[in-house]
């Protein structure tokens, strides 16, 4: 009888040793999401901080900017701009292409839109955006940056 019991005690360690030993493997093929980038060390957001790429070095004159604005009214990004008389602030209607930008990307699109329109430096110093399909104000940009529902 207790030659049975160690019998199956040692049965069931190997079973759990061999489960502890496959378990690595296991989870490193089961889980589909990435966050970091190829060497596995530097998450993707960690190398937006590193990013030289500044709005100066797409709109170096004036002309640059309203250039680069006129694409992203071309593909969906940006839908309109106009001033409200309602609200007295500008107003930035964005299409369906805006919502698949990253959120830092959409940031840097708001950026460019106040740099070349301007729109912070009038009172109150807001410009509200706007969802084209919904007429609804999901966020608002400021001087301290896209604060988006």
């Amino acid at each position: 009888m207790k030659m049975n019991k160690i019998n199956m005690l040692s049965v069931v360690l190997v079973g759990i040793l061999a489960l502890i030993a496959a378990f690595p493997a296991l989870a490193a093929t089961s889980s589909p999401f990435r966050p970091y980038l190829n060497n596995e060390v530097d998450s993707q957001m960690s190398a937006y901080v590193r990013d030289p790429r500044s709005l100066a070095d797409w709109t170096q004159t004036p002309g640059q900017g309203i250039q680069l604005l006129k694409k992203f009214y071309d593909i969906g990004v940006l839908d309109d701009y106009e001033y409200s008389v309602f609200t007295k602030s500008p107003v930035l209607t964005v299409g369906p292409g805006f919502y698949r930008l990253s959120r830092f990307d959409q940031n840097r699109v708001a950026d460019l839109v106040d740099y070349v329109y301007k729109g912070t430096q009038k009172n109150p110093g807001t410009i509200f955006i706007v969802d084209r399909d919904t007429d609804r104000v999901i966020g608002l940009y400021t001087l301290s940056g896209l604060r988006l529902e």
